[in-house]
């Protein structure tokens, strides 16, 4: 079914999506962790469950259990929530991981369900793939979904940097007859100067628009506290969180972007299985 609405709806729903149209950003790109949410939006830049949304390479050598729950409210208003759920395990060689995210309300929202896989071909070298539906409902209207893909690498170039390389729908699959998935290319590094920091910096470029500069800086204060800061540069985006372990495995987190023109994005959201730190 071709999705349609009246026009009150449609002014309503254009309403709703304007900060993600107007800025170029794809809604699923931003249901991500308390990590990124803390940093900018980063997604690329991770070596476990955290960048399973972007990056499915950042799962392929993880050795145990991972995940995470995430929600957080754009500006605000209640109906631009956006909630996230991710899991991965290893299996043999590799690692197997699921990501589903719901963005909207009752009569509009976006679905997304991910199987990822990632496996360490060398020393050095990671790579990862998924396969993802995501759909779109307007209600009494009907809704229409379709499939996609991303491809990741992860390159350890020295023992305290990373490189990370991504990309997302380059065929640009379409959702009807006037939508597509966005195109999307990442490129990112992570630098860790000592045992307690590491400095991460992504590039994305979407093929309709033009690229957007990311940078974060997570720091291991104490043994049960991790802080992090970040933002990024298109939109003008501030960004900043923290995290408590209470348990071994398990942090409890907390997030918020800040826009000038519209406020700020919270979030909260629990991890399990994850080191913070090298």
């Amino acid at each position: 079914m071709i999705l349609q609405a009246s026009r009150p709806n449609l002014i309503l729903i254009s309403f709703f999506a304007l900060p993600f149209t107007t800025w170029g950003q794809n809604v699923f790109e931003n249901l991500n962790n308390s990590s990124s949410n803390s940093m900018g939006g980063i997604g690329v830049c991770f070596e476990d469950i955290r960048g399973i949304s972007t990056n499915p390479s950042s799962i392929g050598d993880i050795k145990s259990l991972q995940g995470y729950i995430f929600a957080d409210q754009r500006f605000g208003i209640k109906e631009l929530s956006s909630y996230s759920l991710a899991a991965a395990i290893q299996f043999g060689s590799g690692s197997f991981g699921v990501n589903v995210g719901r963005y909207g309300f009752d009569l509009y929202n976006e679905n997304l369900v991910s199987l990822s896989y990632g496996r360490k071909l060398l020393n050095n070298l990671t790579m990862g793939g998924s396969i993802e539906y995501r759909s779109i409902s307007i209600q009494d209207y009907g809704n229409k979904g379709t499939f996609g893909f991303k491809l990741g690498l992860t390159s350890q170039v020295t023992s305290t940097t990373n490189l990370y390389f991504a990309v997302a729908n380059p065929n640009r699959p379409r959702i009807n007859e006037t939508s597509r998935l966005p195109g999307i290319f990442y490129l990112g590094c992570s630098y860790s100067p000592g045992k307690k920091v590491i400095l991460r910096t992504e590039l994305t470029k979407t093929i309709e628009n033009k690229e957007d500069l990311r940078f974060g800086i997570e720091y291991l204060p104490v043994k049960k506290l991790v802080l992090r800061i970040g933002g990024h540069i298109n939109p003008a985006q501030y960004s900043f969180g923290f995290g408590i372990i209470p348990a071994e495995n398990i942090t409890l987190e907390a997030s918020t972007k800040y826009d000038a023109r519209l406020g700020f994005i919270p979030g909260l959201g629990v991890t399990y299985g994850v080191k913070y730190t090298k």
